[in-house]
């Protein structure tokens, strides 16, 4: 999978936030261009913030503001999911948007290089 590809799985996301998302498309742009270097710092900066440790999902998953946001019965169903991720030792969320911000946090090395 090519860089422009692993970014391009971002903002298809439907689960990436709004941040992540303006972070790919910035590096999309730049691609090619003197700003590239500084876009990939920034994506993979972001990536790292915001893909989530399964412990941090079910942290949320169990206050009440995510049961405000979601719904009581989405929140629990996403709580017993990122439980059995965590019991089959995965470490990370894998929705969509963290799945594809992992990946590039995994190539981290080939953005910066």
């Amino acid at each position: 999978m090519t860089k422009t590809e692993m970014v391009k799985e971002i903002l298809q996301a439907g689960s990436a936030c709004q941040e992540l998302k303006d972070a790919a498309q910035n590096y999309l742009d730049a691609v090619g261009t003197a700003d590239e270097h500084d876009k990939a710092e920034k994506l993979v900066a972001e990536c790292e913030a915001d893909v989530m440790k399964c412990a941090d999902v079910i942290a949320f998953m169990k206050t009440d503001a995510a049961k405000e946001h979601l719904g009581a019965e989405a929140a629990a169903g996403i709580l017993a999911h990122e439980e059995e991720l965590l019991a089959k030792g995965i470490e990370y969320c894998d929705c969509p948007g963290c799945t594809a911000g992992k990946r590039v946090m995994d190539n981290k090395a080939l953005f910066l290089a």
